[in-house]
């Protein structure tokens, strides 16, 4: 070999080497960057294919051994084609973007290799000097050996040569699908499964592609075919995506075969360079795909699935990382620092004109990921240039849907758990427990769940509604009746609340006072409060008189019934409020002839001689009482009232007097006796209460005296102004509810019926009393009302009315006067199921029974049940409505 052989034998080297170093250096990566890159191939092939065309649809056909990418746009020149076989940098990025193009064919082209190794090339050539001259060629790229250098360098030359004896002339026809890259799925390379990293590619081609055709206006299709392989599940998907006139959006709309398949609504929101992006259908926003990347240079930039912005961006101009994996946000990134500034302009329009539109599901858009840069420099501008910008857009804009409204985000609360410390069925529950109090704060149940998930606390603390805060407004509710008064709760809620907190936050309840005593008030766990161990509440009047306390005020309320509420046996029963008693009055220094210690004493004695307890326990109960009775009982005698008792034992009276003296009668009640006496009262009346007398102590005869003198009462109100009520509110029912009319009906259970005339089985009930003006008697509610109130709760009222002077009643005086209990239904249950049990017994044919002389039963409704309730006539105008529309 001459010297002149091995000069152009280096020189040929030389030559080679550059291509061959670019090639290893591009092919290397490859298997360590599957990942990636399995989600990459296809976009460089469509990149490529958008950047030498002004129109250009493209085809993907899958096949079990090879892989297909095709085009119909322009022929190749001589220098894209020799570009693929030995790239190098073609274009360099200032004549890329003066062609409106994306990237550069070669290198870009190199990474698709991850398919395969070998990849077949077909095409038309056009000649670049000579008008009119097209040339078919083929060759085929082989790169299996893709970290040898000299291997590569071999290659080069030898598939430049099978292009040279490729080219023949073709009569080239436009629109022809002349462009084909085959890939070769038998070979990989090493630790790399083609057929997989197809598989994967065409999974995420299925969600991002329409996204992507948003963007790519020179693409005017896709087709896929599948040709029986299990890499995708349909056949042949065709998208062709379609502008909108003012390029507001885009539809994709997706065939199979020539069969409409879906239509993708794409809405588009620009701002100079930035473009937004955001899918609709059906008013609902639809979440983007999962792992869709967040910017898009056109094509997405796979590796900014992270990048932290809540809408899909897109920008020609964005300056990418040299591997179109991300951008820089430095001082000097000018240019993506204006399209990020210009894409906060541009959400905000999305937000506004979308929200307008009361378009739905905007939980879907709050979910981005945490900002995170190389840089603090980069972190804090972006923080405040963008995140609060948007964060602040967000708050101030109508995007929450309540039961009944649309709210601002910054007027929503979102019931929260730290993550993981609540399945979604503890989620669901505390949302369900939280709407009845708060439901105008809160976003609607279906869309809840998406809220909770997707907002970042983080960025916004304030829409974060903990266990803690729900618990801490209860606690400053203050009471359990400025609760359940609301329509949305009740005593079942509440427990559902109260063991919901003890099962998830237990410290709480000691913290925040949401506990109700017997009087509703609200009390912590640690504070002193017992449950109810049957403790007799007759004894409560005596505690109160004695020490100004309330024992119910450490008792829990009835109607709580978590068992495992309070740690501990913490109880309290007849014989701790019997000994607090017995306390009080031992340490007793004031006046025994106190009017509420002589009443003290006086329910002390009256409850000893009527309870069923044995002598001994009795003492055992109030030891220090029973021991110093007769001293107790001297002391409230006055010098000349002691002189009375010993004439009255002088008497031989004693023991009649006795029972007068012990019973609860006063004298106002002893002088109402005398009054019937002497009124010609019903004479019948007076007959029966000398018959019960003989068979009846004589406190059950004066506390039937009392009852009928109430009952004439009654009877005369009713007589008197009953019709007149009637009548009252027939006129209110025919100005504002005229399908409905009030009938006097006085049943026994009932004396007021209301019915709807359109639907004459709707029907409400009244029950109608009279009180007197400064009234502090109990109510008596015949059993039979009791029962009908029980057997129609929500359909059955109690009226109290104060009885006005001289008996005339107008509509302004019931609208002010009334007294309304709609709960009468359910708060008598427990007495009427005592009653059935009186019943059985009085019906028993037994050979030996119980025998109960006067059987006839009342619910007694003491003063403290009626002083609470409400005075509302136009409440009771609703309720009716509600029961009986």
């Amino acid at each position: 070999m001459s010297i002149q052989d091995e000069i152009r034998e280096a020189r040929e080297q030389n030559r080679l080497n550059i291509p061959a170093k670019r090639l290893m250096e591009k092919l290397r990566p490859i298997p360590s960057n599957v990942n990636d890159l399995q989600h990459r191939w296809f976009w460089e092939l469509l990149q490529n294919a958008s950047d030498y065309n002004d129109s250009v649809d493209v085809g993907l056909e899958v096949y079990e051994d090879r892989l297909i990418f095709m085009h119909n746009g322009n022929p190749f020149r001589p220098s894209d084609a020799e570009n693929l076989i030995a790239p190098d940098s073609g274009k360099d990025s200032d004549e890329l973007r003066e062609q409106d193009m994306i990237g550069q064919f070669g290198t870009g082209f190199i990474s698709t290799h991850v398919v395969s190794p070998i990849v077949k090339v077909e095409g038309v050539m056009k000649s670049e000097r000579e008008t009119d001259q097209y040339l078919k060629f083929h060759f085929t790229l082989n790169r299996t050996a893709y970290d040898d250098k000299e291997a590569l360098k071999i290659s080069i030359p030898k598939t430049s040569k099978e292009l040279d004896e490729s080219i023949k002339p073709i009569t080239y026809q436009p629109g022809e699908f002349y462009t084909k890259f085959t890939y070769d799925l038998n070979t990989s390379l090493p630790n790399i499964d083609s057929k997989e990293v197809v598989k994967e590619g065409l999974k995420y081609i299925a969600d991002v592609l329409p996204y992507t055709l948003a963007f790519m206006p020179k693409i005017k299709s896709v087709t896929i075919h599948n040709s029986n392989t299990d890499r995708i599940a349909y056949t042949n998907r065709i998208f062709k995506p379609q502008s909108s006139d003012d390029s507001k959006s885009v539809i994709v709309n997706v065939f199979e075969f020539e069969h409409l398949f879906d239509s993708i609504l794409l809405r588009l929101f620009n701002k100079n360079d930035a473009q937004l992006v955001i899918r609709v259908e059906n008013n609902r926003i639809i979440p983007y795909p999962n792992g869709i990347t967040k910017l898009f240079c056109s094509l997405p930039m796979i590796g900014t699935e992270a990048f932290s912005f809540p809408l899909v961006l897109n920008s020609k101009k964005f300056v990418p990382h040299l591997e179109r994996d991300g951008i820089s946000l430095t001082v000097n990134d000018t240019e993506n620092r204006t399209i990020l500034e210009d894409a906060v302009i541009a959400h905000s329009q999305a937000l506004e004109t979308l929200s307008e539109e009361r378009i739905e599901n905007w939980s879907c858009l709050v979910k981005w990921p945490t900002a995170s840069f190389k840089t603090e420099q980069e972190r804090a501008w972006y923080k405040t240039e963008v995140i609060d910008k948007i964060k602040a857009t967000y708050l101030a804009t109508k995007i929450v849907k309540t039961t009944d409204d649309w709210i601002k985000l910054d007027d929503t609360i979102i019931p929260y758990a730290p993550q993981d410390a609540y399945s979604e069925e503890d989620l669901l529950n505390y949302y369900d427990l939280v709407c009845p109090l708060r439901s105008e704060s809160l976003p609607k149940n279906a869309d809840y769940l998406n809220w909770n998930r997707n907002l970042d606390f983080s960025i916004f603390p304030g829409l974060r509604y903990s266990l803690e805060d729900f618990v801490k407004e209860l606690s400053e509710l203050g009471s359990l009746e400025q609760i359940i008064a609301a329509e949305t709760t009740n005593y079942s809620w509440f427990n559902m609340v109260l063991n919901f907190v003890l099962q998830k936050d237990p410290d709480l309840l000691d913290k925040y006072a949401i506990i109700p005593n017997r009087l509703g008030n609200f009390v912590r766990r640690k504070d002193s409060i017992y449950w109810n161990n049957d403790v007799d509440s007759s004894l409560f009047e005596v505690y109160r008189l004695m020490t100004k306390e309330d024992f119910e005020e450490i008792l829990v309320h009835p109607e709580i019934n978590i068992a495992n509420l309070l740690e501990g046996k913490r109880e309290k029963t007849t014989r701790d409020l019997a000994k607090a008693i017995d306390d009080s009055f031992s340490e007793y220094q004031g006046n025994k002839q106190a009017p509420n210690f002589l009443k003290a004493l006086r329910l002390t004695f009256q409850w000893a001689r009527e309870s069923d307890l044995p002598e001994k326990e009795l003492k055992e109960h109030f030891k220090w009482f029973a021991s110093h009775r007769p001293q107790l009982f001297l002391e409230t005698f006055n010098e000349n009232d002691r002189d009375k008792a010993f004439s009255i034992v002088q008497s031989g009276k004693l023991a009649s007097l006795s029972k007068l003296a012990e019973s609860s009668l006063t004298n106002e009640d002893i002088n109402s006796m005398v009054a019937i006496g002497n009124s010609g009262v019903n004479i019948n009346k007076m007959s029966e209460l000398a018959n019960l007398s003989k068979t009846a102590g004589i406190d059950e005869v004066l506390e039937s005296a009392r009852d009928l003198a109430r009952e004439e009462e009654e009877r005369v109100f009713k007589q008197e102004i009953g019709e007149n009520v009637e009548q009252i509110l027939n006129n209110v029912f025919k100005r504002e509810l005229p399908s409905y009319e009030a009938s006097l009906d006085r049943k026994r259970d009932y004396d007021i019926l209301i019915r709807n005339k359109l639907h004459p089985l709707n029907q409400y009930f009244i029950e109608l009393k009279s009180i007197k003006e400064n009234n502090t008697e109990p109510i008596k509610m015949g059993i039979h009302q009791a029962r009908k109130a029980k057997d129609n709760p929500n359909n059955y009222a109690l009226l109290l009315i104060r009885r006005p002077p001289e008996n005339s009643i107008t509509e302004e005086y019931l609208r002010n006067n009334i007294i309304c209990n709609y709960q009468i239904g359910k708060d008598v249950i427990s007495e009427v199921d005592k009653s059935r049990v009186v019943d059985e017994i009085v019906k028993s044919m037994d050979s030996i029974k119980l025998k109960i002389k006067d059987p006839s039963m009342k619910v007694h409704i003491r003063q403290e049940y009626i002083d609470p309730l409400g005075k509302d006539f136009e409440e009771l105008k609703t309720k009716i409505h509600e029961a009986i529309k």
